[in-house]
């Protein structure tokens, strides 16, 4: 059972047919012309907003919800430990909901609301880290080390996606969207979702789970540390360039593995869009998103990646935690509150979570191989 204000809400017996993902259609709302590859997008068409945070201040601003996170938190109120997660979570509470700044020291874009106080103040941001960069930081975050798992995501997990996708590809289900079609004509027949901008799409893997279980698996035994939020095969049309954008924020981090067609592909970052790196097929590239970027494609082929945001590296397996099931409470009220399909999936994956039961199971929202094992 979950308190939401003045409603006691169960979810045995739900019936409700989840709404159109109204979610997904404001985040990637903007759909752009097909464009040449750079020169880029000026950096004045960094997105100000983002749609994705809106509907959160239904819980972020209410009591109740943080009495049910207090719960579920062994310490939350108290621990020394989680400190910066309580700060966080006044933030969450307090900020204006898309309200942003630019972070002078290093040209970082973040959302009031999505800072982890001190955390951008523990290492010298840079929109293309390396793993060595965090190696003063592993002792800190008790995690594994980012040097092992970004090679176990280049080396052992994306083989496996990049097999099970060409397989999908080539079946009749995995099939692309018609990239020319209106943008808010969704097609839940496929496991594909349009991007903001022309000629780009991704397949979310906590929506479709079913369509590269293996690759799942792999991630969770390599000790990939992935986050709520976006993990996914991203695919970008040749001759194809995105809009420059920040995802701002600055508690977690992308990692990016070539799957099929990267030759002539890249990424663009940083205050000035003046640092650009390509794929490498035995290298985890990492992104910080929090900086000014975008993607291009000079092929005529498509492009496609598979992407994991992860943990910033300086959050400790306690802070982690925490914030694992912050979210994970967010999304399942998303559904039980809201009748809306969270970020990242679709209203036929979540009314069928609804049906078995799952979406009151914590794993369901946390463990990206779960129902797949």
């Amino acid at each position: 059972k979950f308190v939401v204000g003045s409603l006691l809400l169960t979810a045995e017996g739900l019936s409700f047919s989840v709404k159109r993902n109204r979610l997904s259609a404001k985040r990637f709302a903007q759909t752009i012309s097909e464009t040449p590859p750079p020169p880029a997008p000026p950096a004045s068409e960094v997105y100000q907003s983002d749609g994705s945070v809106n509907h959160h201040d239904t819980f972020w601003r209410n009591d109740n919800f943080w009495t049910a996170v207090a719960k579920a938190v062994p310490g939350f109120e108290n621990d020394p430990a989680l400190a910066r997660i309580r700060g966080f979570m006044d933030n969450l509470k307090t900020q204006e909901c898309g309200a942003g700044r630019d972070i002078a020291e290093t040209g970082q874009q973040v959302l009031l609301q999505y800072e982890v106080p001190g955390l951008e103040l523990l290492s010298e941001r840079q929109a293309f880290p390396s793993p060595e960069t965090f190696q003063a930081l592993e002792d800190m975050g008790d995690s594994i080390s980012i040097v092992e798992w970004t090679k176990s995501l280049a080396t052992e997990v994306a083989p496996v996606a990049r097999d099970e996708l060409r397989k999908l590809l080539s079946a009749k289900e995995g099939a692309l969207l018609d990239d020319d079609a209106p943008f808010d004509d969704l097609d839940f027949a496929s496991p594909w979702r349009k991007m903001g901008w022309y000629g780009s799409q991704w397949m979310s893997l906590r929506n479709t789970r079913s369509t590269m279980p293996e690759t799942l698996k792999k991630m969770k035994v390599s000790g990939i540390p992935y986050c709520h939020r976006y993990v996914g095969v991203a695919r970008l049309k040749g001759r194809c360039t995105g809009t420059v954008h920040s995802d701002r924020r600055p508690y977690l981090l992308a990692a990016l593995v070539p799957l099929v067609g990267t030759e002539g592909a890249g990424i663009v970052a940083g205050r000035d869009l003046e640092q650009q790196r390509t794929y490498k097929e035995t290298e985890a590239l990492l992104l910080d998103n929090s900086f000014p970027h975008y993607v291009y494609n000079h092929s005529d082929e498509d492009r496609f990646v598979l992407i994991v945001e992860v943990w910033h590296p300086a959050l400790t397996a306690v802070e982690r935690d925490a914030l694992a099931t912050i979210f994970a409470l967010n999304d399942r009220m998303t559904v039980l509150a809201l009748s809306m399909a969270p970020f990242g999936f679709s209203d036929p994956a979540i009314e069928a979570a609804i049906e078995s039961g799952e979406v009151a199971d914590p794993r369901f929202w946390t463990d990206l191989a779960y129902g797949v094992e």
